[in-house]
């Protein structure tokens, strides 16, 4: 849910000449998904809590057959119309050689921007048992000293390098976030108890933090997945998740919401850019628009909930790919 109220936001602020935003409005909207960066770290630390436990035998036929392919499917079988769809939005034609093209979009990453996260899972999947022999034979103290080396090198380094405008060479050989997300998402799941009240304040605080730097900025330079403030975010957004409680009585119901989110990832942002862009119906059509996009959001995750309830009941997707 959090990743298609983001969405509903950035649409807007990525095509701000198109929906002719106000500067207040952008800072708005920018504001309003800056603050829901943290979903994606999270849902990258959950992927390492869940496959990197002790208990957990991860292969390589596992990770090509089950969990790669699985994502591969996903990426053209949703990437393809996609893209076509894009494609005959901005010439305004149908034809056959749009699917080639549509193809190439996807190899090349040029599909609907939400589909990166299928391209940074697929590299996950693919150094999960490496990355799994590694954790089982780390003590607290060296995962932590790990994760510390991670966060200093692509988190704190590369911001120094953006405000004080200057190259450090310094490196570590694993140069992304996503490495760090999963294994911290382990070692928190592992190590770390904190109450709900620390966790709760950390992740408002941050959230505070994340709205000043936005404003300040004008902009989200300094709030990328790779940033200090969205990794910390994203680490007491977890912590506050994992400290709750679900009784049985409502257990069964969280896991069917559950089933259908990787549905909701697919095919969200259809419904958003339908909306804005065809129908020219968005939030910046009303006044109060600051009240009126969370109603949008709202809207937007029944309508792609529903829609992927729709796919689950087609055995081949619900089998193959969701």
């Amino acid at each position: 849910m959090a990743v298609v109220f983001l969405h509903t936001n950035s649409t807007l602020t990525d095509n701000k000449e198109l929906f002719q935003l106000t500067d207040n409005q952008y800072l708005f909207f920018l504001c309003a998904y800056r603050m829901l960066y943290w979903a994606v770290p999270v849902f990258l630390m959950i992927t390492g809590a869940l496959l990197l436990r002790k208990d957990k035998a991860i292969t390589w036929d596992v990770c090509i057959r089950k969990y790669c392919k699985r994502i591969l499917l996903a990426l053209f079988i949703f990437g393809v119309p996609f893209s076509v769809m894009m494609i005959s939005m901005e010439t305004k034609q149908v034809s056959p050689l749009m699917i080639l093209q549509a193809v190439m979009n996807v190899i090349e990453g040029k599909s609907f921007g939400h589909l990166w996260y299928l391209y940074v899972l697929i590299g996950v999947y693919l150094v999960l048992p490496f990355l799994k022999n590694a954790t089982d034979n780390m003590n607290e103290k060296t995962m932590r000293t790990f994760l510390l080396i991670l966060f200093l090198f692509n988190f704190c380094i590369p911001l120094i390098e953006s405000v004080a405008r200057i190259e450090i060479s310094f490196m570590v050989p694993f140069t992304t976030f996503s490495v760090f997300y999963v294994v911290c998402g382990h070692f928190l799941e592992e190590y770390i108890e904190v109450g709900r009240k620390i966790a709760t304040a950390g992740f408002v605080s941050m959230l505070i933090f994340a709205v000043m730097v936005a404003l300040l900025s004008g902009s989200g330079d300094y709030l990328g997945y790779d940033s200090p403030i969205i990794g910390l975010t994203g680490i007491f957004a977890f912590l506050l998740f994992k400290g709750m409680d679900i009784d049985d009585v409502h257990r069964g119901g969280v896991w069917n919401v559950d089933r259908l989110c990787f549905g909701v990832y697919l095919i969200h942002p259809v419904f958003i850019h339908f909306t804005y862009k065809l129908l020219k119906v968005s939030p910046v059509s009303f006044n109060l628009y600051w009240l009126v996009m969370p109603v949008f959001g709202v809207i937007f995750v029944i309508i792609a909930f529903f829609g992927s309830w729709i796919m689950s009941k087609i055995k081949p997707l619900r089998e193959y790919v969701l």
